[in-house]
């Protein structure tokens, strides 16, 4: 069973360049994904149902879609770890709280710090960024309480859902000046200095390569998966026409040394000294807070006036 979704380019994208990344650090935990074209002539869009639910949804003829893989009798659950919004919200083996995590759980809390690698190097902001970043709007401490955004749970085995807004138009919104996403994105990958040895090996082979979009890409071609998307830059077009295009490979690499240096940092430096260090890039003044409110109430007036 496959999941279909109808978006713009760059959103379609996403979601392929995410599944392909997540096979180069070889992460079992993103859903199969393919781009095909909705064409009623052909027999897997035949059926009367599915004809009458494209022409109900307005999908162009021959729209490029994606098709993901359904997670069956899966469960969207899995609350934010405890010992990453308790106390200090630091992962480290130095944490007082680290020594009351039971053995079952230490492997899920393997797998969502293999989330949070995965979704900072992607830049994908509707996971735990989400909660972060809406926390810290409204000052309200329920989103820290919740199920995590966009990831599902089977048999103890974590599943990342939705990645559209991975790559081109996540690290758009990194360059944006009205969502200053990345003290956000900074902050999830500060959380923790615990890893799966597997994902550091691979970080630090991306590192050593030197050239990560390289690597993906060729992964990508190998598959035919996205037959027009460019070395440096990706060409992106709305549903409204309306064309523009972002530079990802340099973004890539950088934030993959990110992550090294991170990981480095957590080998070398003190329990405190990693706290002194994520306490500095935790502070966001009251203007940015003020300045990110209003722009979210102008663009909702503006989508709500288009709807009309």
């Amino acid at each position: 069973m496959a999941y279909v979704r109808y978006k713009s380019t760059c959103w379609l994208y996403g979601e392929v360049m995410a599944f392909y990344f997540s096979l180069v650090m070889c992460m079992n935990s993103v859903p199969p994904v393919i781009l095909v074209r909705t064409d009623v002539t052909r027999r897997q869009w035949s059926d009367t149902f599915v004809q009458a639910t494209v022409k109900l949804q307005g999908w162009a003829p021959t729209a490029p879609v994606s098709l993901m893989r359904w997670i069956s009798n899966s469960s969207e659950s899995l609350l934010i770890p405890s010992i990453l919004v308790e106390g200090s919200g630091f992962l480290h083996p130095k944490n007082p709280q680290f020594e009351d995590i039971f053995i079952g759980d230490f492997n899920l809390l393997l797998q969502y710090t293999d989330m949070m690698v995965f979704d900072y190097i992607t830049a994908n902001n509707d996971r735990l960024v989400y909660h972060l970043f809406y926390y810290v709007l409204h000052n309200d401490t329920n989103m820290l309480t919740m199920t995590t955004h966009n990831l599902q749970i089977k048999d103890r085995r974590l599943w990342l859902v939705d990645n559209e807004g991975s790559f081109p138009i996540g690290y758009d919104f990194l360059d944006t000046k009205l969502y200053n996403l990345s003290m956000f994105f900074t902050n999830m990958l500060q959380s923790s200095c615990v890893f799966r040895k597997e994902t550091a090996a691979r970080v630090a082979m991306l590192h050593r390569h030197g050239n990560t979009a390289k690597l993906l890409l060729e992964m990508i071609n190998s598959h035919n998966a996205i037959p027009d998307i460019g070395y440096t830059r990706v060409v992106c077009e709305e549903q409204s026409g309306i064309m523009y295009d972002v530079e990802w490979a340099e973004t890539l690499q950088k934030r993959v040394e990110d992550v090294f240096k991170w990981i480095e940092l957590c080998k070398t430096k003190s329990y405190q000294e990693l706290m002194e260090l994520r306490n500095a890039s935790l502070f966001i003044d009251s203007e940015t807070i003020e300045i990110w409110k209003n722009t979210m109430k102008r663009n909702k007036m503006k989508y709500t006036a288009e709807e009309k």
